[in-house]
């Protein structure tokens, strides 16, 4: 979970520009579990701005919210067979939820693949923030449920946080996964296919982080340490 300029889902990334891939990382998961197994494993190699293309079918809870036209405006998350988690920003331009529609189960964005389904209403954080972006999450309810029996679809698995964490969460340098059809450069062109990149969890009393984090305790910093140039592209959700 993560519009078009933008990879997706982290709350707030700082990703540093970086030119060095790592070893790849394969995501395992428990597949007796009810939540977080694709159809394939997750196998990552970048951590640069812009990404990789994903494996097939490897975010199997990735959705494309699309406008009236068709066009891709944002990501989303398949939270159950009615509800999908995305951005606030995503949807509070005047969008009402007859000229908006979500595709499931399709990496790429011109594929015939997939499931389309429409909405019947969104949700907007009551304490959304639409300048500082606090609270930044919406929930939108379709008009009928999601089709499990595809294997190509999967629900997204929210986090287990103690409530010794939730003052401390995300901990600082936990790897985390941005995914999306977003731009893979800054003003570049987005991405028809779904991609990937791995980055760390950044304090928030870190100097890169302190322009850009409004409330502590709603958001949080991630990227990639040792960027070229000491560049940084902030991401906000």
């Amino acid at each position: 979970m993560i519009h078009a300029p933008t990879l997706i889902f982290v709350v707030v990334a700082g990703i540093y520009l970086s030119q060095d891939s790592v070893q790849a990382t394969v995501f395992l998961c428990n597949t007796t579990a009810l939540c977080g197994c694709s159809r394939f494993d997750a196998n990552i190699n970048a951590r640069i701005v812009g990404g990789e293309p994903s494996a097939n079918h490897s975010w199997g809870w990735a959705v494309s919210l699309r406008d009236s036209l068709g066009v891709n405006i944002c990501g989303g998350s398949i939270l159950s067979p009615y509800y999908v988690l995305t951005a606030a920003h995503c949807v509070e331009h005047n969008f009402t939820p007859d000229i908006l529609t979500i595709v499931v189960g399709a990496d790429t964005l011109n594929s015939a693949e997939g499931q389309k389904l429409s909405l019947t209403k969104i949700f907007v954080h009551p304490n959304y923030n639409s300048i500082t972006k606090e609270n930044d999450i919406a929930i939108l309810y379709l008009s009928k449920p999601i089709d499990f029996t595809d294997v190509n679809v999967a629900k997204i698995c929210l986090p287990a946080v103690s409530k010794s964490e939730q003052s401390r969460y995300p901990i600082a340098q936990r790897p985390i996964v941005a995914i999306g059809w977003g731009r893979t450069s800054s003003n570049g062109n987005t991405s028809n296919i779904l991609r990937q990149v791995t980055v760390k969890t950044i304090g928030n009393n870190e100097r890169i982080c302190k322009n850009s984090i409004k409330n502590g305790n709603l958001q949080f910093c991630a990227g990639v340490n040792g960027g070229g140039k000491g560049k940084c592209h902030l991401f906000i959700f």
